[in-house]
């Protein structure tokens, strides 16, 4: 009777926990959530890294003294896996203090890189491109591959990638429109054959989605064509302090449960036991402490938007030519793209910021928020660059 009242106890503090931080996370705006999630994110791992790697990672991006220097600049990728130690946590650090999205590991297929200046050894961004999604409606329709996957045949997200991470350093991206150059080098050849390489399935296309609404640095961007509009219902994710408790409650009310999501391995050796556990389990916990969808899903508006490297790569899709027939859309060269990119993008956006004095001289970085007393005075510094 004891063991019944202190699990009845434990249940009722667990829901109250989750309701006050589901109710905070309902009342923030889109891009408010997101910055929220950073904050929670650089809390969680304040220990992880030395303020010295902090420092020598943060003066190595690029933030030229003449904004003319842009113009000079020789963009060169860097592969980055778990054998490069160094390039990896750069790559992470980078990710953490330099995007507003959470960091998050997506399940599958992978590549990484850092983006550099040459000329300079300046980091210009971070790309992350991996498995893509099956459930993009709008974009599987203007492909021609919507029957497909709506029979559950897959087949051919082998040969797309989805851009999860294209992200310039601040304020290359704001006063350069780096996040196009950003962009257009996730469809660059070095990406394409290393691709090719490493999983033996020819890249013919890639995908990505704006972080709030749609407009972003892939608008009107050349070789991207945006195919639509999606309204994602998006899981809230809990804390680590909730998310613990909620680990905790499970384990005693549902020990088998617990096992399966966080002990059982899979059938290779390879993983969890569970594919996509975390939020799998978040979702669990939410229904069986009686929380509703409303409760703890929102809807973000997003833009949706495919680059195709060669002409007929809708048609290899679907299965109806072969990909010796295909003809390169464009040249994907890493020189080619710059040069696009510094005429057609860079040079006008300096030139109108020039104009409007309206250049940004400060690199952003997000090591504020790991002596900020909570998510206001974090929001103060950062929610507004």
């Amino acid at each position: 009777m004891l063991l019944d009242t202190n699990k009845a106890t434990k249940t009722a503090s667990l829901v109250d926990a989750i309701t006050n931080r589901l109710e905070f996370y309902k009342a923030l705006s889109s891009r408010e959530y997101t910055f929220a999630k950073k904050f929670e994110e650089i809390q969680a791992n304040k220990n992880k890294y030395s303020q010295s790697d902090l420092d020598s990672v943060k003066a190595m991006i690029f933030n030229p003294e003449d904004p003319s220097d842009v113009m000079n600049i020789k963009p060169k990728l860097i592969y980055v896996d778990s054998t490069n130690k160094s390039g990896m946590k750069t790559f992470q650090i980078l990710r953490t203090f330099c995007t507003a999205h959470e960091n998050v590991n997506r399940i599958g297929r992978a590549l990484r890189y850092l983006v550099i200046d040459e000329a300079t050894n300046k980091y210009l961004g971070i790309i992350h491109v991996c498995s893509d999604m099956a459930l993009l409606s709008k974009r599987n329709k203007y492909l021609g591959i919507d029957k497909q996957i709506n029979a559950r045949d897959w087949e051919c997200l082998k040969n797309i990638a989805s851009c999860y991470t294209l992200v310039p350093m601040q304020p290359f991206g704001f006063n350069y429109a780096g996040g196009k150059l950003i962009t257009l080098l996730a469809g660059s050849e070095v990406i394409e054959q290393d691709w090719n390489r490493k999983y033996k399935e020819k890249l013919v296309g890639l995908s990505t989605t704006s972080l709030y609404g749609s407009f972003s640095q892939y608008t009107n961007l050349k070789h991207w064509k945006k195919t639509g509009e999606l309204q994602s219902q998006v899981s809230y994710k809990l804390p680590d302090n909730e998310y613990e408790l909620a680990k905790d409650w499970l384990n005693d009310i549902e020990p088998e449960k617990h096992f399966d999501f966080f002990e059982r391995k899979h059938a290779s050796g390879k993983g969890p036991y569970i594919r996509d556990n975390k939020n799998k389990f978040h979702q669990y916990v939410f229904k069986k402490l009686g929380f509703k969808k409303t409760d703890y899903e929102c809807s973000h508006a997003r833009g949706t938007f495919f680059c195709s490297l060669f002409n007929e790569s809708p048609e290899f899709l679907q299965g109806n030519i072969n990909y010796e027939k295909l003809t390169r859309r464009y040249d994907n060269s890493v020189e080619s793209l710059t040069a696009m990119w510094k005429e057609r993008y860079a040079k006008k956006r300096l030139e109108k910021l020039e104009q409007s004095g309206n250049l940004k001289s400060e690199i952003l970085f997000y090591d504020g928020m790991l002596n900020a007393e909570n998510w206001n005075k974090a929001k103060t510094l950062y929610l507004n660059w």
